[in-house]
């Protein structure tokens, strides 16, 4: 056949591909009049927004629900799908065999038999509401086409019903449950090197090392305030600092596989600022959440409105019908995940059907689970339990940190269980409190229902415009265990009574905060609070370039501008590319390979230009800027050959383990250590591939040169963060074939993995270029360090009825409905998008025609159901 052919074939496929997603685009749109049968009565015009986010003017809240599920569904129905089969382990049904390792995983979890189960214990939760968001989301499948994915995978829609929505939940708390793969890499590392010293600078658990660092959402005498302070010694921070699993680790290093990674954990802003110092004399709050990036994005944003004057404005997950951030005319809420040990691994012994506990014998529960495969025969899973939780299988885990960051990629040989209050039905009723919070008035009410909560964790920080100065507060959502003497960092012998959990912390020992005399509150991951308290809810975690950055940013305004802070203000903070962590650590590489040039009077060779210039830098990760290049490839050499010895058999394993968030908070601390013992870390840096290494100082040196051999070989001197460092959006699902190119998105970033406007570097990830890859050579389509988590939604509320808010793609995921990513231009750039509450003529003329109108009518119980 003639390339004529080929070719003319190839424009023909395009062409007809484009005409049926614009056809498919269009009809998704909305327009018209509805009549309506419901169980309830009320009118909801839908107006959109320059954004593309819907306003909607409901008469009552079941109008307001009915519409806010019906336009969800005319923009994200596909992703509704998707995550409900995620979350419930159907995606095979779809996908076929590629994905049944992703289904044994969640089908062992059981989210959808924990629902089922949980919906039971529920009362008095509002059943009508959310009846009326699911036959809003039902009604709109039902009457208009399907996005193209249901087409093109065959996929019959089935009624979106609140189970669907209660395993989403379950699914986003999952995601943000990310120490137990800590505890497995922590095992690890002290099995192959037996070094708790290493341990500790890599995987640390004490924030005690990072004293300048260590910003906690409550300081010492916050927590004195609140009566949980403690000058006693707990057994659970006693045995985070000693590590007392060492002997358990020994029993079992022989048994340790090659492979054993956690990746990178994603995180949050959010902070609020007292109205006694900004200008409108009411608080101001910003929520700036991070999860992987997607297209469409994960955040969902719309506005109702309601004839009394009351509103809600706010962003949540597609499929909940409920808001997860969101300001009304009293109160906002924002929530960052919190970085507490709320799971643990158990090693079991497991004899036959039965498992070992206390020198008993007790037979293990089984379930069975049918997962469906296209083109394929079903597959029978059996899920067996012990007293802690499902055990766990090798492949389903390392499906689930494809999806699930804080998932360990692999496991130990053995037999292993995994507990997580999220699947003890009685244990998280998240679904009932959050469905709740969205009405609720005042600051005070909002953090008593926040403290008496369970189910999936979070941190609140939350506010109101009640009184003089409104009110500010901050409370840990959810249950945490409450341990005796185990911390509950390490894998756990389930067969003894090490690491049980007595019962969840009450909700009069969770600590909160409420109108602090500082006047300000800010949560980025950080600890809650240092090791002295009763309360250890996060004490093990470390804390955060980000929470210490704005802090300091907001304690400069509160010097500076008191009584006159506002939004620009909080824009500038959101648009924050500082990196504290780089400012120190580029110090100390900068001292020790000057210190052992000079030692070893070796000549300059292009190096000092590359110090002298980093020397000047402040840490800061500007799209313009050439610093950031220099020091990320330096970094990045460095990381790819520390420890090559001990990782010989498994440089992946490493690459991955050393993109970890606990890896990157304890990066600096590593560097102290070189500094003041360089010869105890000198075996992790003996070899650099085929060269000799003497020791840590030298392979900096060796790490440099080698920045200055690739930057001359693929760079100039006109190269700037933005030529290396992007942001990527990829959808699912087609970015795994060539259809990608329409439907992924990249463009250039600032930021970094530690500053607060968030743009991740996975070092694991290195896409750097060579000169045996011809496409690389000669077109250098990669892009050395992309990013892969960002802040995905950002969201200002003034508490006056001005709210700013900006999504990272669009509303929509249909591909030609301008809507697509249209507000990413915008959100790069901070340029947040403005609403005002009751809307004002210039921003939404009062005459201008709602694009859809719903008249929603009581059904007559008298009239046979298939008449209606």
């Amino acid at each position: 056949m003639s390339c004529t052919c080929y070719c003319t074939t190839f424009g023909v496929i395009v062409v007809t591909f484009y005409a049926i997603l614009i056809y498919i685009s269009e009809s998704t749109r909305l327009s018209g009049t509805f009549q309506i049968r419901s169980s309830f009565d009320g009118n909801a015009d839908v107006f959109e927004e320059v954004t593309g986010v819907y306003r909607i003017y409901a008469e009552n809240k079941l109008a307001g629900a009915y519409a806010n599920g019906y336009t969800t569904a005319s923009n994200r129905l596909w992703q509704m799908e998707y995550l409900r089969r995620l979350a419930q382990g159907r995606l095979s049904e779809i996908f076929g065999q590629s994905t049944v390792p992703i289904d044994e995983g969640f089908r062992i979890l059981g989210f959808t038999s924990v629902c089922e189960e949980e919906l039971e214990y529920l009362e008095d939760y509002n059943k009508e509401f959310f009846d009326a968001y699911f036959q809003g989301v039902n009604d709109y499948a039902h009457t208009h086409s399907s996005p193209l994915q249901f087409h093109f995978f065959g996929i019959n829609y089935e009624n979106y019903t609140i189970v669907d929505s209660c395993t989403l939940t379950k699914l986003m708390g999952f995601m943000l449950s990310g120490n137990w793969g800590d505890e497995v890499v922590r095992d690890y590392l002290s099995a192959i090197t037996q070094d708790e010293e290493l341990v500790q600078g890599l995987y640390s658990y004490s924030d005690s090392q990072f004293d300048e660092f260590s910003t906690t959402i409550l300081n010492e005498q916050e927590l004195i305030d609140i009566g949980l302070n403690t000058s006693e010694k707990l057994p659970q921070v006693e045995n985070l600092l000693k590590g007392n699993i060492t002997n358990y680790v020994d029993e079992v290093v022989s048994e340790m596989i090659e492979e054993i990674e956690s990746v990178k954990f994603d995180g949050s802003n959010a902070w609020v600022i007292s109205g006694e110092h900004t200008e409108t004399g009411m608080p101001i709050i910003s929520n700036d959440p991070h999860l992987g990036n997607s297209l469409p994005s994960i955040w969902y944003y719309s506005h109702i409105e309601y004839p009394d004057g009351t509103f809600i404005s706010g962003a949540t997950v597609p499929g909940l019908p409920f808001f997860a951030i969101f300001t009304t005319e009293k109160i906002a809420f924002t929530i960052t995940a919190i970085a507490a040990d709320s799971s643990d691994v158990y090693k079991e012994k497991i004899k036959k059907n039965k498992y070992e506990y206390e020198g008993k014998l007790y037979p293990l529960n089984v379930r069975k689970e049918i997962i469906k495969v296209k083109n394929s025969n079903s597959i029978v899973l059996k899920v067996k339990s012990t007293r802690h939780g499902p055990l766990l299988n090798p492949k389903s885990i390392e499906a689930l940190n494809n999806v699930a960051k804080g998932a360990p990629i692999k496991m130990p040989k053995g037999d292993y269980s995994y507990k997580w209050g999220g699947i003890i039905p009685q244990d998280n009723q998240a679904f009932k409190t959050l469905s709740i919070i969205n009405d609720v008035k005042s600051a005070k009410e909002l953090l008593n229902i926040i403290k008496q909560s369970n189910g999936v964790n979070t941190n609140i920080v939350f506010c109101d415009n009640l009184g003089e100065y409104g009110n500010i507060g901050f409370a840990p959502y959810g249950s945490y265990p409450k341990r005796t003497n185990d911390a509950g960092h390490r894998i756990s012998r389930g067969w003894i009574n090490e690491n049980e959990w007595d019962e969840y912390i009450p909700g009069d020992e969770k600590p909160y905060l409420f109108n602090p005399k500082k006047g300000y509150i800010v949560m980025a991951n950080n600890p809650i609070s240092n090791a002295n308290t009763k309360s250890q809810i996060s004490t093990h975690s470390l804390g955060t370039a980000r929470a210490y950055r704005i802090t300091e940013l907001i304690e400069d305004l509160i010097k500076t501008k008191s009584g006159s802070i506002g939004y620009k203000d909080m824009i500038n903070i959101l648009s924050d590319v500082k990196d504290p962590y780089a400012e120190q650590k580029k110090q100390y590489f900068i001292n020790i390979t000057r210190q052992y040039m000079k030692k070893n009077n070796i000549e300059n060779q292009g190096k000092e230009e590359i110090m002298d210039m980093l020397d000047k830098w402040d840490g800061t990760y500007k799209m313009d800027m050439k610093e950031p290049v220099y020091f990320t490839l330096w970094e990045f050499f460095f990381r790819s050959t520390f420890m090559t010895e001990q990782f010989k058999n498994n440089e992946e394993t490493k690459a991955k383990m050393f993109s970890n968030g606990y890896f990157e908070g304890n990066f600096v601390q590593l560097f102290r250590n070189i500094s003041s013992n360089p010869d105890h870390f000198a075996k992790y840096c003996r070899k650099y591939g085929v060269i000799d290494s003497e020791n840590c100082p030298h392979l900096l040196y060796l790490s440099l040169n080698n920045t200055i051999k690739y930057t001359r070989a693929f760079h100039n001197n006109n190269t700037v963060w933005g030529d290396v460092h992007t942001m990527r959006y990829p959808n699912i699902p087609f970015t795994k074939s060539i259809l990608k190119w329409f439907f992924d998105r990249e463009v250039r970033a600032s930021g970094s993995s530690n500053t607060v406007s968030v743009a991740g570097i996975k070092f694991g990830k290195f896409e750097g270029k060579n000169n045996e890859n011809i496409w690389s050579l000669l077109f250098s389509p990669k892009k050395e360090f992309p990013s892969a988590h960002s802040g995905n939604l950002k969201f200002i509320s003034l508490m006056n009825g001005t709210v700013y808010y900006s999504l990272d793609t669009g509303v929509s995921e249909s591909l030609f409905s301008g809507l697509y990513f249209n507000m990413n231009p915008r959100h790069m750039m901070n340029k947040l998008f403005r609403a005002d509450f009751p809307r004002e003529e210039d921003f939404l003329p009062m005459d201008m025609d709602p694009m859809i109108r719903f008249e929603i009518r009581k059904t007559d119980a008298n009239v046979p159901t298939e008449d209606l």
